[in-house]
């Protein structure tokens, strides 16, 4: 369960959420950054004040979450695998052979 939740907290701001349906726009998420720093990049003016602070906000939101998921393997990831596999779970049973 806290496995789960810590999934939860890491992608809530890096994927939209699955669950709306049609147009859906959040500007929180770290893939609505990355799209708008996308399109104030491609001028062929040379870069502005207010584009250098948006690729510094992004820089920011992207190191953070990088941050994030790679705390989560270090940590909890570590201690939910070394249980499954102490637990030696298969999908298969053991059968006799039948005489």
């Amino acid at each position: 369960r806290i496995t789960t939740d810590s999934l939860k907290a890491l992608t809530k701001n890096l994927e939209a959420d699955r669950t709306v349906k049609g147009l859906y726009r959040n500007p929180d998420l770290i893939t609505s950054d990355l799209y708008r720093l996308r399109s104030v990049m491609n001028y062929w003016e040379p870069v502005s004040a207010t584009q250098m602070l948006i690729l510094k906000q992004v820089s920011v939101k992207v190191e953070k979450a990088i941050r994030g998921i790679n705390a989560f393997f270090d940590n909890e990831w570590k201690t939910y695998r070394k249980a499954v596999e102490d637990a030696r779970l298969s999908p298969f049973k053991y059968y006799e052979p039948l005489r």
